[in-house]
């Protein structure tokens, strides 16, 4: 488990999992929210759906 995810847990945080485990082959995992958000702000708006 990486350093981060050790600190949370030693501070009380509880549920916490590697991403590995939950995306197999994954180094980090970004929520589809921030995902689009990032896309967004480098896409001209003319290319969006």
């Amino acid at each position: 488990m990486p350093a981060f995810l050790r600190d949370l847990v030693a501070r009380g945080l509880s549920g916490v999992e590697a991403v590995g485990a939950t995306v197999p082959g994954a180094a980090w995992h970004r929520c589809r929210t921030h995902y689009a958000a990032n896309s967004m702000a480098v896409c001209p708006t003319s290319s969006w759906p």
